[in-house]
């Protein structure tokens, strides 16, 4: 008898149980460990490259001076820029100054940064896209034939007045303050008058046709 119960206690069965047990041990520590590491990877990957400002451009007596209220966010520095107008490079910094005559509804900057990544931004001179406009205005007549009378609300300050043709070309450009006339000689059509307040950029849009 002494010698039949080695033979009924084999040690595989036990040995199979173990290796067992331990493809179970090893298949829930391994789990965590490839876990941990995609967090690790995600959380190194740098935000989203974005262009952020309100306005991409300025408009002086003479020129034009683009990107001067922008700043780049995200993605990896350095940075390279791009200023481009009807696939034409204007300049590769991100403050650039163009002449007056620069058609902004043609102009665009892009940035890449050190992975390649890139952003790309229109100018909208028309300012439509704003999302701080403010509606403190009053614009008559209109339509109109030579002159709009331009009254602000409640604004006490200094504005510009920027008037686009139907093609986006900027065909008036003024500084005022309080209740002004502006005088023109334009074609008929539709145009779109931009009011700009000076140091809050809040925007206002009309619409107005010239007869």
């Amino acid at each position: 008898m002494g010698g039949l119960i080695p033979k009924r206690m084999k040690t595989r069965p036990f040995l199979n149980l173990t290796l067992a047990g331990c493809s179970l041990l090893l298949t829930v520590f391994c789990l965590p460990i490839h876990a941990v590491t995609a967090v690790r990877v995600a959380v190194n990957q740098p935000p989203p490259l974005e262009i952020v400002g309100l306005d991409l451009f300025a408009i002086g007596s003479t020129d034009i001076q683009l990107g001067d209220g922008l700043r780049i966010t995200g993605g990896m520095a350095p940075y390279g820029y791009a200023w481009m107008a009807n696939n034409q490079l204007l300049g590769s910094s991100l403050q650039l100054t163009v002449p007056f005559s620069t058609n902004l509804m043609s102009v665009y900057l892009k940035v890449v940064d050190a992975n390649n990544c890139t952003c790309v931004r229109a100018i909208d001179p028309t300012g439509l896209d704003d999302v701080t406009a403010s509606e403190g205005w009053l614009v008559s007549p209109n339509p109109a034939k030579d002159h709009l009378l331009i009254e602000p609300k409640t604004w006490k300050g200094g504005y510009h007045a920027l008037l686009y043709d139907a093609q986006g070309r900027l065909v008036l450009f003024k500084t005022l303050s309080g209740r002004s006339i502006i005088r023109f000689t334009l074609p008929a059509g539709l145009y779109v008058l931009r009011l700009e307040e000076e140091g809050t950029h809040q925007t206002c849009i009309h619409k107005i046709i010239l007869l």
